[in-house]
């Protein structure tokens, strides 16, 4: 006999106690982003692109019209990643999420980035204290 098993059975070995002490990868804030997701997510936004579809919309998208502004100041001068500077920037907001970054990439049409994000980044994380309010 042929019995399904879901991701939080598998993961969580049927246990709610332990499920309760996970949470979604898309539920994390992107703090947990690894170094290699931020840097395929530089090397594909960082580049100009012809429809403007590039880490500048993406950090007006975010509601950092201020970063722009601070990095355009710059110019040439900037040696690090625009769009790494834009996410560390929007790090500091308790609600930056990777579902939103991964929805605000969706709606500028760069799934190329979406898809960085899918392949790289966490599908879960433990967490200390027990979350009921979410279960995968």
């Amino acid at each position: 006999e042929y019995t399904r098993e879901t991701f939080p059975d598998v993961v969580c070995f049927g246990s709610n106690k332990v499920r309760d002490y996970l949470i979604a990868g898309v539920d994390l804030h992107i703090s947990y982003l690894g170094i290699h997701t931020r840097k395929l997510l530089s090397q594909l936004l960082d580049a100009p692109d012809p429809m403007g579809r590039d880490w500048c919309l993406l950090a007006v998208s975010l509601g950092l019209a201020d970063a722009v502004s601070h990095l355009d100041e710059k110019g040439q001068e900037v040696t690090e990643s625009r769009t790494d500077f834009t996410l560390w920037h929007w790090s500091s907001h308790s609600k930056a999420t990777t579902f939103d970054l991964l929805q605000k990439l969706t709606e500028l049409g760069r799934y190329d980035a979406v898809h960085a994000i899918l392949n790289t980044a966490p599908l879960y994380q433990m967490i200390e204290e027990a979350n009921t309010s979410t279960h995968l």
